[in-house]
Parts: structure tokens; sequence; C-alpha cells
């Protein structure tokens, strides 16, 4: 089975030159001059090598610090496609959507609608929050838009789309509403926002996030709530 590295790989070939949230264009170039190797699996992801790799010491860096999460340790080489994903910091810096028809870069706004209507399998999510990790990694292919699993920075998140909209829905109703994120986090509103919005409804939506609180799929709810335009 194909690994997410690979997948994103062949998705990137499909759309080469990817547009990030901020307007700017990223071109991706693949490499050809792969040379061949004995190995069947790649080290880092696990999936075929076809026949083609490079030594581990030639792709992974000294200052590469995930050693443990080796698919297949017993190798002794890495993929093209993992080759080429850790050669780009643009696929650390921001969120990727890969899909059958190609890669995207999207926005926050953009992967708060994904999570709602998910695009069609097998696809690859991963959300960027602090740019500085890679995601891709440790990412899955996903083969149902039913339940599935998104990087989350560097955790798995298990989404379930209809309660991933029922909770975004309720957080922002509070974050429109005038409450802030960290209030809404925690629970904890200030008295006076409390009575402008309702005691008894805001009684309600609480009665349904206490449940879903501290959960991952609520913390990224409380991350990807936007504000009505106004």
């Amino acid at each position: 089975m194909i690994s997410a590295m690979q997948f994103i790989y062949q998705a990137a070939q499909k759309t080469p030159i990817v547009t990030t949230p901020s307007g700017k264009d990223v071109i991706y170039a693949f490499p050809d001059n792969i040379p061949p190797c004995q190995d069947k699996k790649c080290w880092l992801c696990g999936g075929d090598t076809n026949g083609k790799g490079l030594p581990i010491r030639q792709v992974i860096k000294p200052t590469f610090t995930n050693h443990d999460i080796a698919k297949a340790p017993w190798s002794n080489s890495v993929c093209e496609a993992c080759y080429w994903g850790l050669s780009y910091s643009s696929l650390r810096n921001y969120s990727i959507l890969a899909t059958s028809n190609g890669l995207y870069h999207p926005s926050k706004s953009q992967i708060r609608d994904l999570l709602i209507n998910p695009p069609e399998p097998p696809f690859v999510l991963t959300i960027a929050v602090s740019g500085q990790k890679w995601l891709h990694i440790f990412a899955k292919v996903n083969y149902t838009n039913k339940n599935f699993e998104v990087m989350y920075e560097q955790i798995p998140v298990k989404v379930n789309p209809l309660k991933f909209k029922d909770i975004v829905e309720l957080v922002e109703e509070l974050y429109n509403a005038g409450f802030t994120k960290e209030e809404i986090l925690t629970g904890k509103y200030q008295a006076h926002k409390i009575q402008a919005f309702g005691i008894k409804r805001l009684e309600d939506i609480e009665f349904l996030l206490e449940l879903e609180r501290n959960g991952r799929l609520f913390e990224l709810a409380v991350d990807l709530a936007r504000k009505e335009e106004k």
C-alpha cells in the first residue's frame, strides 16, 4: 500500500505549482537521478522503493530526531518520495491537502470546511500550527471520508464530519458573540459577556461542549472557528 509521503509526492506531480493562503506560489520540482537500490521498502515511510532509493545518511540529517518513527528500520534506503518530501520547507510551513487530483496548501478557513465536507478518498490532510515541524512523515492516507485522521501539528486527530460540524458551529456561536477562544477552551467566561449573551443559551451550549472539552477534536474546532463577515 502506498505511504502518505508517496501519495503526497504523486499529488504534487499533478499540480507542481501550489498557491499558499497568502497568495504565494510554491513551485515543486522532482528528482530525476535517484540511483537503484536493493531495499524493497523505504526506511522512513515503509512504502515500496520500486528499486530506487538513496542511502539513509544522504537524506536524514543529524538534526533529524524522529528515528523512532521509521516504518522499515531494517532498510538502508530512503525512497524518492521521502527524499523529495524532506527537501522543501514549504511542506513543513504550510498545511497539506493531497488528493487524487493534486496537492494544495489550504487556509484555516478552507480546512474548517474540509472537515465538514471532506474530499473524496483517498486523501491526506495535515494541519500546520507552528510551521516548524514535519507533519507529513506522521500522516496517513485516508480511504474513507466518514471517519478519518488528520495530523494536527504532530498529533493525530480522528474526525467525524458530522460531529465536527456540531462542535464548530456551537463554538462559532460563542466566538461571534464576543467570547474569546481562550474562554471557550477553558469554559471560564467573563460575567458581563454571559449576561449579554444570555445565561440560558450559554448553559445549553455548555452542556454539549463540556462533553467534548479537552478532546483533540474540540481543540481543533476552537482553533479553526471563524468570525462571521459583517
